[in-house]
């Protein structure tokens, strides 16, 4: 039988408010004003079964349904589009090895997108010297004012010419430290082997937190799959 949430007034002025099961609306005020009470809003909230459960109307139980599903949805689309942020945040790694401690390092940089997709590759051989390159990329926001973004670049000279890493911007290990580290290895040539990586922090920034929103979706809309 249907349930029906009330809020009215007794004949002794005295605000009341409560739940009520009746077959329909009209019957509900019939049985309040049965009871001396004066109802002045009503609206059916669910129907009892035998069992003692309340099940919601046709109408909020779709629209509970289509809210879980969009927040499905909406769960999804925010993992791929975390998955796509992070996939196209610029890389590379720096690995420099030596066969002999005290012999000239062959240095390579791998450009890779996200850390993991390698895209090229660079080597060089008798590594000298590193330094680090800085330029201002120029860019317009939305209203058209041009901004200033500054990347910079590790660059490594050898015998044979130079190779460096693609231009990042705010990247995690900064360029300066990186050529500061290098060079104290190259003029050293302790180490056997050097490895030095690079990421650009505002795609993967981004990718996180909406891995986080959509994990929370997806988990909270599950919860309530399973509250059904």
């Amino acid at each position: 039988m249907p349930t029906f949430e009330w809020s009215g007034r007794h004949k002794n002025g005295k605000l009341l408010s409560g739940k009520i099961e009746a077959a329909f609306e009209e019957e509900a005020v019939r049985k309040l004003r049965a009871q001396q009470i004066h109802p002045t809003s009503i609206r059916q909230i669910g129907s009892m079964n035998p069992g003692g459960v309340t099940t919601l109307p046709r109408t909020q139980s779709g629209t509970r349904s289509r809210s879980i599903l969009t927040r499905l949805v909406l769960g999804v689309v925010l993992l791929i589009g975390a998955a796509s942020m992070i996939s196209v945040s610029t890389g590379s790694i720096i690995r420099c090895q030596s066969i002999v401690s005290g012999n000239p390092y062959q240095c390579a940089i791998e450009t890779n997108m996200g850390g993991f997709y390698p895209m090229s590759s660079e080597q060089i051989r008798s590594a000298q010297s590193a330094s680090a390159e800085e330029k201002v990329m120029n860019s317009y926001d939305s209203q058209k004012r041009l901004r200033g973004t500054r990347a910079s670049r590790v660059i490594i000279k050898g015998d044979d010419g130079s190779i460096s890493t693609p231009w990042m911007q705010y990247p995690y290990r900064n360029s300066e430290e990186i050529a500061t580290e290098l060079n104290a290895q190259l003029d050293h040539r302790s180490a056997l082997s050097l490895e030095y990586r690079q990421i650009e922090i505002a795609p993967v920034v981004v990718g996180i937190i909406c891995a986080i929103a959509g994990i929370w979706l997806l988990i909270s809309s599950i919860r309530k799959l399973v509250q059904r």
